[in-house]
């Protein structure tokens, strides 16, 4: 972390990651041996900025790579049944870039806004086939974008109130994805909502407390044609307790 002047803030890192998956076949007599190991690495770097533009304001932009590799089982469920490692699945590579404000006001409020895009390569896509129904594969999309803002504000609006709304709109497209079903390069990521909002409300008297949240999430494509959709979903939560109580 460095401060040029009292107002500016760069910060800089660097990530090293080394995974190392083994394993040792100890069935050998349907004549097959399935031991042996996969290692997977990579150098994420990252860089960041915050300028205090203002008093209480500020502007923030970053720029970062990132490694995430297959669980083991991910990598151990192969489609055509062998054992051992997939030895095709690659790790997810991302590069995102991001953007924004925050500032400050009287009475403990806030707000946030931010501008992002991920850019993916390899990344890993559930599927299923017809011979192992119910079990799910993995494969590796050749590559995909996540893109959109997300804004987020919170206050009390009373001294025993506490409130915080949160909007995120997420553009998530196959870039280049082809398989042996198709080619669904601009089709939505299945799993992602495009639009979300996340509210919540908190009434705090002494150690008590009485929370209400409510997610209200868009269709969700759930295919990779994009043939099919989740329906829009509204979640009610409701939250009582006692923090900090001497007992």
């Amino acid at each position: 972390r460095v401060e040029p002047s009292p107002r500016l803030s760069l910060v800089g890192g660097v990530r090293w990651d080394a995974f190392r998956f083994r394993a040792e076949d100890r069935f050998l007599s349907d004549g097959a041996d399935d031991t042996g190991e996969r290692v997977l690495r990579a150098l994420s770097p990252s860089l960041g900025i915050v300028w205090e533009a203002a008093p209480r304001v500020e502007l923030f932009a970053s720029v970062a790579t990132a490694f995430e590799t297959p669980t083991t089982t991910e990598l151990a469920n192969r489609p055509e049944g062998a054992g051992g490692f997939n030895p095709e699945l690659e790790p997810t590579r991302a590069f995102t870039t991001e953007g924004g404000v925050r500032a400050r006001a009287g009475g403990g409020w806030s707000l946030e806004a931010t501008l992002f895009r991920t850019g993916l390569r390899d990344e890993l896509v559930p599927f299923e086939v017809t011979s192992s129904p119910g079990r799910t594969f993995y494969r590796n999309a050749g590559e995909s974008s996540h893109r959109g803002w997300e804004m987020t504000v919170e206050g009390r609006p009373a001294p025993r109130v506490r409130t915080r709304v949160a909007y995120t709109h997420v553009d998530a497209r196959f870039q280049r994805y082809v398989t042996s079903g198709g080619d669904f390069g601009g089709n939505r990521i299945p799993g992602l909502a495009p639009h979300r909002v996340d509210g919540v409300v908190a009434l705090e008297r002494g150690a008590a407390f009485l929370e209400l949240r409510g997610l209200r999430q868009d269709a969700i494509p759930v295919d990779d044609a994009g043939t099919v959709a989740s329906p829009a979903s509204l979640v009610v939560d409701a939250r009582a307790g006692l923090q900090g109580a001497a007992i």
